[in-house]
């Protein structure tokens, strides 16, 4: 059995990548030289801080996020070339869906609210990783489903990525 390895992340310890300027595009720094070559299987979870949405506004943001990871493994075999109709242009870097859940609502001064969080979907796949990873960062994105900016980033997060060595 392959070894497994853990990459604990909070967007406070990444840098923030130009233009976007918001925690949707942070870039990170780790020595990808740890990890031997071979067969990987990647997974993650996520979970960001509350944050108070008014209703109307955060209803326009309730779709699922799609989280893409810039890993620097030789292959870049879970680059996947799905359909024009959903946006994307050639291929991607996406890992998985987050989405986003309500704590409470509530009326104040005539405004409804929500107290909302991002978190991983549970139906997230595992995707497989070839080569020999090397350098020193990867990012990691926050785009809508339509591959664009998304309209409304959590306030913070935290994320794992949990890499299995296969062979």
């Amino acid at each position: 059995m392959g070894k497994e390895y853990t990459i604990f992340i909070n967007n406070a310890n990444g840098e923030v990548v130009a233009p976007a300027n918001t925690i949707a595009d942070v870039k990170y720094q780790f020595d990808w030289s740890i990890l031997p070559a071979g067969e990987y299987e990647m997974s993650f979870t996520f979970l960001s801080g509350l944050s108070k949405v008014e209703v109307g506004v955060g209803d326009n943001v309730l779709n699922a996020i799609v989280v893409e990871a810039i890993v620097p493994f030789s292959s870049n075999r879970y680059a996947v070339a799905p359909a024009a109709t959903n946006g994307y242009a050639g291929n991607s870097n996406a890992i998985g869906f987050i989405k986003t859940e309500n704590v409470d609502k509530w009326t104040q001064t005539g405004n409804h609210f929500s107290m909302r969080y991002w978190c991983s979907q549970l139906d997230n796949p595992t995707l497989k990783l070839y080569g020999a990873p090397s350098g020193n960062e990867f990012r990691i994105l926050l785009k809508s489903a339509a591959g664009g900016v998304i309209s409304s980033a959590p306030p913070n997060y935290n994320m794992i990525l949990k890499l299995k060595h296969i062979c």
